[in-house]
């Protein structure tokens, strides 16, 4: 069985430089799923690492701020934009009993303790200048303004990852040092890590403007940048 811990520094290294670099190269979807024929020793396993279809459907709706608004006028949040603990009574604020889908997705949010982490989504999709100094909750964050489409990336401890790991490469070469990719594979907590997500933001449109993705396509190819991504991030990861 393939151990993440057997891939030395500068195979993570290669594998990464190499992927980004296919990155900027391709011109379709289809290029970019093709990625990992072209990294011959890791190619099955970064298949195998892509995020599950089935756990992580492509994610097509979006969240605007006229949802917000009409989770205000339900009285379904608080000025915080969490999700009152009325609701733990299958009602909404406005007295109106919560749907069978409602009602279950409640349910996995308390059952998880995830109850709070919805504020991190909508002050996303608001954009709130203040979140920009906050120490927790970058990724729903981020997450919120990809549902509400301001962003094309999806953020992630692993997708960071992969890029610390190429940016640490690019700037030691600039500066002549040597490259400290161990730091940069253990990168998992991105709440202290506002520079470096803003940096792979740029990096993302960039694969976008190179390659000159028209509209009709740049979802889908965002989607596989995204899983294929995710998966080198997760395979390089020192545990």
């Amino acid at each position: 069985m393939f151990k993440n811990k057997t891939i030395s520094d500068q195979d993570a290294l290669k594998i990464v430089k190499t992927v980004f670099e296919l990155i900027g190269k391709s011109k379709s979807v289809d290029d970019i799923i093709k990625i990992p024929q072209d990294i011959i020793e890791y190619g099955s396993e970064i298949e195998k690492n892509k995020p599950n279809i089935r756990r992580y459907p492509r994610l097509r709706l979006r969240l605007s701020l006229d949802d917000i608004r009409a989770l205000e006028s339900q009285k379904v949040i608080d000025g915080n934009y969490c999700l009152k603990s009325e609701l733990a009574t299958g009602y909404l604020g406005n007295k109106q009993s919560m749907s069978p889908l409602e009602k279950l997705l409640y349910s996995i949010l308390w059952k998880n303790s995830d109850l709070g982490k919805e504020s991190h989504i909508l002050n996303g999709i608001k954009e709130l200048k203040q979140f920009d100094e906050a120490k927790t909750g970058k990724v729903f964050y981020n997450f919120g303004k990809y549902i509400s489409g301001q962003l094309n990336c999806i953020i992630d401890q692993h997708t960071i990852r992969a890029y610390s790991v190429f940016l640490s490469d690019v700037q030691n070469d600039s500066k002549n040092n040597n490259i400290d990719i161990s730091s940069a594979r253990k990168v998992e907590n991105l709440n202290n890590k506002k520079k470096l997500i803003e940096s792979y933001k740029i990096q993302f449109e960039e694969w976008l403007s190179k390659n000159n993705i028209n509209d009709d396509n740049k979802s889908e190819f965002c989607y596989e940048i995204d899983r294929l991504i995710f998966s080198i991030g997760k395979i390089i990861k020192i545990r």
